[in-house]
């Protein structure tokens, strides 16, 4: 009897654990071509160079805007990293991506997001190689690892 009673209670706890929700997996990377020219939106905001200067970005949290300028003759494009956290946990990942400037040297493109108020963003400029093919992770080189910037939104 008290076998037929613990083989029940076994199975329980066993059916209850298997409809457990899987913990939850990192969010798939968002790729944003950048657009037009935004150099103006370069004041008031979070900004950094890649490690070897190749790449000059910012987060202006105004309006969300990413704004990234490809400084170097170099093959690469210049592309900011970034991770968005949840509003109810600072260090729960909730949002992630790159914005790419692909146009070439000079160009100071923008990518406007919507994040929601009072998150923290976090950036690193790098190098990116826009034309590979593969995950996100992949394109990106020579970051700035040194400084990730983070930054709350607007509340």
């Amino acid at each position: 009897m008290k076998l037929k009673v613990f083989a029940a209670a076994l199975t329980g706890i066993l059916a209850a654990l298997c409809l457990q929700p899987p913990a939850s997996a990192a969010p798939a990377w968002e790729e944003v071509f950048a657009s037009g020219n935004h150099s103006d939106k370069t004041t008031g905001g979070v900004c950094q160079s890649s490690g070897g200067l190749e790449a000059f970005g910012c987060f202006e949290s105004d309006g969300d805007w990413f704004v990234i300028k490809d400084a170097a003759v170099d093959g690469y494009s210049a592309a900011i990293v970034w991770w968005n956290y949840s509003q109810n946990d600072p260090n729960e990942l909730y949002r992630r991506g790159v914005c790419v400037e692909k146009r070439g040297e000079g160009y100071f493109g923008g990518c406007n997001q919507n994040f929601h108020e009072g998150t923290v963003v976090e950036i690193r400029v790098c190098r990116y190689s826009a034309g590979a093919s593969g995950a996100v992770p992949d394109k990106v080189y020579n970051c700035n690892l040194a400084v990730g910037l983070r930054k709350m939104t607007t509340a």
